[in-house]
């Protein structure tokens, strides 16, 4: 298991502990904290959002896979709040996938970093099953890449792979 992320394009993988939903916590909560503004899909798994509010930080929500209202959501933040984009890889509720090409682009516009979730991915997408910012050969647009290993893998634990808070 640790081979698939200790390859990853993301500067650090960090092992997390054995329940399924702390790389969540871990990547967003440490990352996103007051006058933060996190937007994330509508769709996003719950604990996500429990993240973000556990962080302290300003939640919008945009329509599932909807760029244009996420770019409009991006847009209204103040100016000096740092920003974060918040999907999952392939959403567990509808089995789509997330446009990545098109929010890292608006990361880049707007200055935000984007966490992806891999729950659902890892292991089905990208040619070394690293999930949907593999298979969109997008890795390096991604700031945070989690992953419970319970859902695709089908074993205990997970993972946050990226830039430490404030790298």
């Amino acid at each position: 298991m640790a081979d698939v992320f200790a390859k990853c394009r993301l500067p650090e993988y960090q092992p997390a502990k054995d329940l399924g939903i702390y790389p969540y916590y871990h990547a967003v909560e440490e990352r996103a904290g007051d006058g933060e503004v996190v937007v994330g899909d509508r769709l996003v798994h719950a604990c996500l959002i429990d993240a973000v509010r556990l962080g302290g930080a300003r939640l919008r929500r945009y329509r599932h896979n909807d760029l244009e209202h996420l770019e409009r959501l991006l847009g209204a933040c103040d100016p000096d709040a740092g920003r974060m984009i918040v999907t999952e890889g392939m959403f567990s509720t509808s089995g789509s996938v997330c446009d990545l090409p098109g929010i890292a682009k608006l990361a880049r516009a707007y200055g935000a970093r984007v966490v992806l979730d891999s729950a659902h991915d890892v292991g089905l997408l990208g040619t070394a099953g690293r999930g949907a910012a593999e298979a969109y050969g997008l890795e390096e647009a991604v700031d945070v890449q989690t992953v419970t290993f319970s859902k695709a893998l089908g074993t205990i634990g997970g993972a946050a792979c990226g830039r430490r808070p404030g790298g």
